[in-house]
């Protein structure tokens, strides 16, 4: 499969070799022994998101990564769960098209049966908190699903619209508070951006968007309408008996998987189209 680095070589540096290292550089950073190990891989250099200039070029490549991610769970039981703005790279193929290649996968998981992420960190929050799902920043103690990491691909695609980014841009900054203390204000910060943007001329972004990407907006709009949805059903779900679900005729669970559903398919992108067709 195209949509993942081609890797060329590959080598690790156990400890005690990385910590000197470590001791070596000038940030000292605090790390402990059996912790951590510095994994060195040659691969293709890929063109970053910060180079793309065309709409048509930042759609092909959203969607790759969705239809790789996709791949990657069905196929290979992988889930990714850091999917952010860095972690992204493209090329050219042969047709002159862009294609878009899923990078750095140190923090996925297999998954079993069921879906679930396994190991030592399969409870863990993992990800980048500007990048992260709403969900998993409101959540103490939710394992990584596939809707979240397909969550981390609209923020992926808002930053690469915007001027100068999420993680250069002003109007972002409230995203990219530091420490796990400050990941509830950013998943309200979130929500807010979307009802804001859901608002008739509620929002300030579509003036920030790089004039290049104005025609994306309505897929982001759509996108923004369907997150907005799920996050207020599960909110929702917490008071099963409110009168909310008197006229919902799948109840809570029916809903929320009717919805998890449009949301891993990445209706928004793809429409009632299959996003991962054979021969993709």
């Amino acid at each position: 499969m195209d949509m993942v680095p081609a890797v060329f070589a590959h080598s690790t540096i156990e400890m005690p070799d990385f910590l000197e290292l470590v001791l070596r550089s000038k940030s000292k950073p605090n790390v402990e022994a059996g912790v951590r190990e510095m994994r060195v891989f040659v691969m293709t250099r890929y063109q970053t998101l910060s180079e793309v200039t065309s709409a048509d070029d930042l759609l092909s490549i959203i969607r790759d990564i969705g239809r790789c991610h996709t791949h990657a769970y069905l196929e290979a039981r992988l889930l990714h769960r850091d999917i952010s703005f860095n972690n992204i790279g493209w090329y050219r193929d042969e047709k002159g098209k862009a294609r878009g290649v899923l990078l750095d996968w140190d923090l996925a998981a297999e998954v079993n049966e069921a879906g679930e992420p396994m190991g030592a960190t399969a409870r863990h929050r993992t990800g980048t908190p500007a990048y992260m799902s709403m969900r998993l920043l409101e959540s103490h103690d939710s394992s990584h699903e596939p809707v979240d990491d397909k969550e981390s691909l609209f923020w992926v695609m808002v930053s690469a619209m915007t001027k100068k980014h999420l993680h250069g841009s002003k109007f972002f900054k409230a995203f990219r508070r530091g420490g796990q203390d400050m990941w509830a204000q950013i998943a309200r910060e979130k929500k807010a951006f979307l009802e804001n943007l859901l608002r008739p001329k509620g929002s300030k972004w579509p003036e920030h968007v790089h004039e290049n990407f104005h025609e994306l907006l309505p897929t982001i709009i759509h996108w923004a309408t369907d997150l907005h949805w799920f996050s207020m059903l599960l909110s929702m779900a917490e008071v099963p008996n409110h009168p909310f679900w008197n006229n919902r005729g799948g109840g809570v669970t029916g809903e929320l998987a009717q919805a998890k559903s449009k949301l891993i398919r990445l209706e928004a992108l793809f429409g009632f189209d299959d996003h991962i067709p054979v021969g993709a």
